[in-house]
């Protein structure tokens, strides 16, 4: 059968192409011809050949000869080697696929180590440029503060001494030059702000903060600016005592900057509303006020540094940076910032939860309250029984 080649008998190839089976009972009762001349010196007296059908079709042929006897094959055992040469293409082709996916795991590895690789050269990059940017920010911003704080000294001796002013235009002059002075420090303080909050040099120191004071401490610290705006402070947070765990110097920036805001960004005879909710986690802190509200894109991109939203085409001054820090102070005091509007509703509510201080309860089952100042230090309250 290994000589035999298919130009002697093309009726087989057809036959393989559908599927069938080819069997010679006789090779003897052949008649003369190619076919019977390749068979019978080698002595074959039997013959049958099955079709190996892959995937693609026909892709040869296993031959089973007989050689001491002409031997009848019955239907059963005809089904039982086409079984067998079925067997032998999935072998086949389970190693072929085998081999193929072993390459194609081989070239994914060798395609993820290389894409990492890159990865961790853009991350190394990045973080450079990053410390770098964040390098520069501090220095050029320590290195404006000293002549800032220069021009802002003079403007207030010509705003103090009347003899150097000579006429109210120069009154005038003296004043811009104080209030843009004074928009540059912030600014600049803003991006030390930023630039120690990134490069992870600002540190938080968490203690129980009351709350109820350090609002009514931001509200009259709000006052001014609200007078100048016209725009009502609303205190909701009310006169029982809610604690917080938190760094108070950084919470009550938080809070200017949030009020700042919803001053600023406000109609004319708007408000601001703080509002204060707690349970034995978190206590939620709400700022609201009745500006023009935010769409949800702006939404997005309200927390980008120096991210405006399109306010720098206007009239109110800002650097873009104040949300950006109040939202990371937030998080380096393990609470969460969130921001709640809608573009024409008179309502922007930014809400800052942070953990609550939850009382402990002592050996001697006495409730340890949180200390409170007094003059000489600090003491603890004696718990109601």
């Amino acid at each position: 059968m290994q000589a035999l080649p298919f130009e002697a008998v093309p009726s087989w190839l057809s036959d393989h192409q559908r599927g069938d089976a080819v069997h010679v009972p006789d090779v003897s009762a052949l008649p003369p011809g190619n076919l019977r001349d390749i068979l019978m010196p080698q002595g074959i007296h039997t013959t049958i050949a099955l079709p190996l059908l892959g995937d693609k079709g026909c892709a040869g042929f296993q031959g089973f000869d007989f050689v001491r006897a002409v031997r009848v094959i019955g239907s059963e055992e005809v089904a039982l080697l086409k079984l067998f040469a079925q067997m032998l293409v999935n072998v086949a082709e389970r190693g072929r696929a085998e081999s193929a996916l072993a390459q194609l795991n081989a070239s994914l590895e060798e395609r993820v180590a290389k894409r990492t690789l890159e990865l961790e050269w853009a991350k190394q990059r990045a973080e450079s440029a990053y410390r770098a940017k964040s390098g520069l920010m501090a220095r050029v911003s320590h290195e404006l503060r000293t002549p800032l704080n220069a021009v802002l000294g003079f403007a207030q001796l010509l705003a103090l001494d009347e003899s150097l002013r000579v006429g109210p235009a120069a009154s005038c002059h003296v004043a811009q030059i104080h209030l843009a002075g004074t928009h540059l420090l912030r600014m600049v303080d803003d991006m030390l702000d930023l630039a120690s909050v990134e490069s992870g040099r600002l540190l938080v120191q968490t203690e129980a903060v009351e709350l109820t004071s350090l609002v009514a401490e931001v509200l009259a610290l709000s006052k001014p600016l609200a007078q100048r705006q016209g725009v009502f402070l609303h205190n909701k947070v009310g006169a029982s005592e809610v604690w917080v765990q938190a760094d108070r110097t950084r919470l009550l920036q938080v809070l200017l900057n949030l009020v700042s805001n919803g001053i600023k960004y406000n109609r004319a005879a708007g408000s601001v509303t703080l509002t204060a909710v707690a349970d034995q986690q978190r206590v939620q802190i709400c700022v609201a006020d009745t500006g023009a509200g935010l769409s949800p894109a702006q939404q997005m991109n309200l927390f980008e540094p120096f991210n405006r939203l399109g306010a720098e085409h206007g009239a109110i001054q800002g650097s873009g940076l104040g949300l950006a820090i109040t939202r990371q102070l937030v998080l380096l005091m393990n609470g969460e910032l969130h921001v709640s509007s809608a573009l024409g509703r008179a309502v922007a509510l930014l809400s800052s939860c942070l953990p609550a201080w939850r009382l402990r309860l002592l050996p001697s089952s006495r409730l340890r309250l949180p200390m409170k100042p007094r003059a000489g230090g600090w003491y603890w309250p004696k718990a109601s029984r």
